[in-house]
C-alpha cells in the first residue's frame, strides 16, 4: 500500500543514499549523480522519485519512526552531536497588501499540490513538502529559471512540476505590490516633467536649456529634411 515501506526496501534505500550530504533544507540534491539513483530506486521499489527522497529524508529525521527502524535493526548508527538545524532568516516585512498576496499564493500552491498528489496516489507532501511551499509562495518565482533557486526545487520536482509552478505564479504575481523604486544616486535630482523648458521654435539664442534652431522657409517642401542654416542661400 501507498506509504508503508517493507523493511528491506528501506534498507537498500538507507544504503543506496546514506553518503549522500543532505541540503540545508534536508532534501537531497539536485544532481545528475543523485537523481539517477532515486530514479533507479523508485523503479526497482515501484515508487515515485519524491518517495525515494521523502524516504531518505524520513530516515535522516530522528523523531521519525523510519529512523528508528533502521536504528533498531542495525542498519544504520544512532545519530550522535547533531547541530541543530541553522536558523531560517528572518522573512522581510512587507504589507498588508503583500501579505494578503502571499496568502492567496500559498493557498493556490496548496490546492495545486492535493489535486496532484490525489491524481499520483501520494501523500501531499511527497508533491513538495510545506517548507518547500513556504519558500514558493515567498519568493513567487515567475520563470523556470527563478524557480531552480528555491530550496527544495531539485531537477525531478522541475521536470514534473516546474512548468505548473511557474504558471500558478504568473497568475497571481499581478496582485503582488510593486517594489518600491531604489534611491537616487548621491547628488541627483528629479525634474518634474512640466516644469521642464522645451527648445526655441523661432532663429536666436535662448538663455536655460533652450537652444537656438533654424525656422524652416515657408513652404519648404522636404519634410523630413533639415531646414538650411541661417544665412545659407
Amino acid at each position: 500500500m501507498p506509504g508503508q515501506w517493507p523493511l528491506d526496501d528501506s534498507k537498500a534505500v538507507w544504503h543506496a543514499l546514506c553518503h549522500v550530504q543532505l541540503q540545508a533544507d534536508g532534501e537531497l540534491p539536485g544532481t545528475q549523480e543523485v537523481n539517477a539513483v532515486v530514479a533507479r530506486l523508485a523503479k526497482r521499489f515501484g515508487r515515485t522519485n519524491g518517495a525515494i527522497r521523502s524516504r531518505i529524508r524520513h530516515m535522516h529525521d530522528t523523531s521519525h519512526a523510519a529512523y528508528t527502524e533502521l536504528v533498531s535493526c542495525g542498519a544504520r548508527q544512532p545519530a550522535t552531536n547533531s547541530a541543530p538545524p541553522p536558523p531560517r532568516p528572518a522573512a522581510p516585512p512587507q504589507t498588508a497588501a503583500g501579505d494578503q498576496a502571499d496568502s492567496l499564493l500559498l493557498a493556490a500552491l496548496r490546492s495545486f499540490r492535493a489535486k496532484r498528489a490525489q491524481a499520483d496516489k501520494v501523500e501531499p507532501y511527497h508533491v513538495l513538502h510545506n517548507s518547500v511551499l513556504r519558500s514558493v509562495a515567498a519568493r513567487c518565482p515567475t520563470s523556470l529559471d527563478e524557480l531552480k533557486l528555491v530550496n527544495g526545487i531539485g531537477m525531478d520536482k522541475m521536470n514534473t512540476y516546474g512548468s505548473a509552478i511557474v504558471r500558478i505564479c504568473q497568475e497571481s504575481a499581478p496582485a503582488r505590490p510593486a517594489a518600491p523604486p531604489g534611491p537616487l544616486p548621491q547628488g541627483a535630482t528629479t525634474t518634474p516633467c512640466n516644469k521642464r523648458k522645451t527648445p526655441a521654435t523661432g532663429s536666436g539664442t535662448a538663455t536655460g536649456t533652450t537652444v537656438a534652431v533654424a525656422k524652416r522657409p515657408s513652404g519648404w517642401p522636404y519634410a523630413s529634411s533639415p531646414a538650411p542654416k541661417p544665412g545659407i542661400p
